[in-house]
């Protein structure tokens, strides 16, 4: 199970508690280039999401209200688009109440907590970053503590341990991407949402992907498929799947770790971390620096130091960097071992080759 943080305001929070649905806001397209971009990374981050994960609603202040953190919802839809004419928020998913909780905990009471002896990673980054992004996701760590701080502030509570799952509404769509788009010359910008099927953005340029971000929700979507068939390619053992994110803060500093993905071979002890730096194009340095570097920082960070359980991973379209040049920042970074794969697209389909 896995959790995030939904980013609400005072009037946004009454449409989840009212109508059990998480809506995120699209942007409209007239005059927006990277308005495609922008619509899979939304997509990107909703699929992400699997029914029976937990949502946080994180409240930013409104007059004398400070920010706060509410739970706990619990997802029982997968993520669909749903347009009605006037609404700004089209994609969305079903929740519903697990943990009960009438008081939230006040942001500062995470933040600033002298008790709290664990990495609040993913929150603090977030909040450093100021970026607008409806939601991050969160560490079983992070959401363990949250839960925790929501009972500290609550003497009573109930929680909802049965639940059923829902289909998304007749009249909604899947949220999907579509591998078979390419991009033409007379694709430019869409015009509005009533006309926007999100299943048939442009995701391709001929047998590359157009964006990154793309390979973030085509991950998303493998993960939470649990297509094993494909996973396994890129050496990962899906029995084994802990946890799995995608765009974490790297440290405070304001860049992001394109994947994360936690195994565990009990269960419980997290024995293998990949760290996966995704590039639409062909490696290059900067690319392969940025992978081992987050794997650096996870391994200091999230490992105890541990090395042998951290593996840097790349994917892109081809690889030009010769093996003397990648052995050589390796060694700069604790000789952390970079894995290196071709991604290859047909047929509404991605499957990898290991060129290193």
């Amino acid at each position: 199970m896995k959790a995030r943080l939904f980013v609400v305001d005072s009037q946004t929070i009454n449409d989840v508690l009212n109508n059990n649905t998480v809506s995120v806001f699209v942007p409209n397209p007239e005059g927006k280039k990277l308005w495609v971009n922008t619509i899979i990374d939304i997509i990107s981050d909703m699929l992400q999401m699997e029914i029976g994960d937990y949502i946080f609603l994180w409240e930013t202040k409104s007059g004398a209200t400070k920010n706060r953190i509410h739970g706990v919802h619990r997802v029982i839809s997968k993520p669909f688009y749903l347009y009605i004419e006037g609404d700004t928020a089209p994609i969305k998913i079903k929740v519903e109440k697990a943990f009960d909780f009438v008081n939230p905990v006040e942001e500062y009471d995470i933040l600033n907590d002298p008790y709290n002896k664990h990495l609040n990673w993913t929150i603090i980054g977030k909040k450093v970053a100021g970026k607008s992004r409806a939601s991050t996701p969160i560490t079983s760590n992070e959401m363990n503590y949250l839960i925790s701080k929501l009972i500290e502030v609550n003497t009573s509570y109930t929680f909802k341990k049965e639940f059923d799952e829902v289909s998304i509404p007749e009249d909604g769509q899947d949220l999907v991407l579509n591998l078979n788009m390419v991009t033409t010359k007379e694709f430019n910008i869409l015009e509005d949402f009533s006309i926007s099927e999100l299943g048939h953005l442009p995701s391709r340029r001929s047998k590359k992907l157009k964006y990154e971000k793309s390979l973030e929700a085509i991950f998303n979507n493998l993960f939470s498929t649990r297509n094993s068939e494909i996973i396994s390619e890129i050496g990962i053992d899906l029995n084994n799947l802990k946890w799995y994110a995608n765009y974490l803060p790297y440290s405070f500093e304001q860049s992001e770790i394109d994947y994360l993905v936690i195994e565990s071979i009990d269960g419980n002890v997290e024995s293998k971390f990949t760290v996966i730096e995704f590039m639409k194009d062909s490696s290059d340095i900067d690319h392969i620096e940025r992978a081992l570097l987050y794997s650096k920082w996870v391994k200091d960070n999230l490992c105890y130091g541990i090395k042998n359980i951290v593996r840097p991973l790349l994917i892109c379209f081809s690889n030009n960097i010769s093996e003397d040049t990648i052995s050589s920042i390796e060694e700069r970074y604790d000789d952390l071992h970079l894995s290196i794969y071709k991604y290859n697209i047909e047929d509404n389909k991605i499957n990898f080759n290991l060129l290193r």
